[in-house]
């Protein structure tokens, strides 16, 4: 499993806590709302936004069977075999074998697996790549499919058990989830009626609107390095993609950006094992200026660059400036209007002017900022 990313299955910190701190952001967000929103805002509608911000898709697994993704001759170390597959009578070093990765394919947020569930959990040589988990198994001289056979079954037995353990928490975080925001809107929403009945009670009158002034206005001195505008980003921009057209596209075009000069967030270079996937993509999104969106036809079948698109897009409707600088790779206006009108309509960047001509341009928008 050396191609890509790809996390521990089960690797990470409990599943109960990543939630838990999820829970805890939306509340916080409503934490942070003015006043006036509670006062105008219809009940019901507001229950549900915040409810849905928050709301996860459970992984489940796809109706497919599992399916050989990588297999052939390796060399295995005996001191790192991390199953004791391969008896210690060759002495020490490495020696031939045999290597099969099987496939798993899942459905919902399939990145949700990288955590500890709360009970049946269990550690395999087993990753979290995209929608698909992978479990790597070898042995020397090759492969005993008897042997190989029974702790397949073992492991899909277990893994079953743990998937299920991980939707039984997301089921109890929904309702925990649901049962936090409808307490917390209604007393901000009380907080807030009670302030106005006491406003009108002494007949105080709004804040008034400042005076013109003739005066002029005092200007910030800036140099050419950093601008007020530029102050709370972190990044130039957030690349979003497919796995599959990291290779292609996705790395090359960020190491360009790199060279220069941009801040350039890419999984690869910000994501470290035992990281939250959601924290660490969210912070992205917010601190990142522009998000350079690859659409293809790999980022058309993923759930986890819808999430950051959907994320992007929202920046963009609620009042932002142009965030969303999409890129075509691999695909005409046919297949991008298939899956979206709105970004059908944008103009775009193509990956088959090459990657230094596509870097050019958007270098060109982004430094105009």
């Amino acid at each position: 499993m050396s191609e890509g990313i790809s996390w521990k299955l089960f690797g990470g910190e409990s599943i109960n806590n990543i939630l838990e701190s999820r829970a805890n952001s939306v509340i916080d967000s409503i934490n942070d709302l003015p006043e006036c929103d509670f006062i105008s805002s219809n009940f019901e509608k507001a229950v549900e936004k915040w409810i849905s911000k928050g709301r996860l898709v459970p992984p489940t697994f796809a109706p497919h069977d599992p399916f050989v993704i990588r297999h052939g001759p390796c060399k295995i170390d005996l001191a790192k075999d991390p199953e004791g597959l391969v008896p210690n009578v060759f002495g020490p070093g490495l020696v031939e074998g045999q290597f099969l990765t099987l496939g798993i394919q899942l459905l919902g947020n399939a990145s949700l697996l990288v955590y500890r569930p709360a009970t049946c959990g269990f550690d395999a040589n087993a990753g979290v790549r995209d929608q698909v988990i992978e479990f790597y198994y070898q042995e020397a001289p090759v492969i005993d499919v008897e042997k190989y056979s029974r702790l397949r079954r073992e492991f899909e037995q277990k893994l079953h058990q743990a998937v299920e353990s991980v939707q039984n928490s997301i089921s109890a975080y929904h309702l925990d989830l649901e049962r936090r925001v409808v307490a917390r809107l209604q007393e901000r929403r009380n907080m807030a009626e009670s302030t106005q009945t006491v406003i009108k009670t002494l007949g105080l009158a709004k804040r008034p609107e400042p005076a013109k002034s003739n005066q002029p206005k005092l200007s910030i001195p800036t140099d050419d390095r950093t601008s007020i505008s530029t102050i709370p980003f972190e990044y130039d921009v957030f690349i979003s993609h497919a796995w599959e057209d990291k290779d292609s596209i996705a790395t090359p075009l960020s190491h360009y950006l790199l060279e220069n000069g941009c801040r350039v967030w890419i999984d690869e270079q910000v994501i470290e094992i035992g990281d939250s996937l959601v924290q660490k993509i969210d912070h992205g999104l917010i601190r990142s200026k522009f998000g350079i969106v690859i659409l293809s036809p790999h980022f058309f079948s993923k759930n986890w660059p819808r999430y950051e698109l959907d994320g992007l897009l929202t920046r963009e409707q609620s009042g932002s400036d142009k965030v969303i600088l999409p890129v075509w790779h691999n695909v005409g206006k046919e297949e991008v209007l298939r899956y979206s009108t709105s970004l059908a309509a944008r103009m775009a960047g193509n990956s088959k002017d090459g990657i230094k001509h596509l870097a050019d341009e958007l270098l060109r928008i982004i430094k105009k900022t």
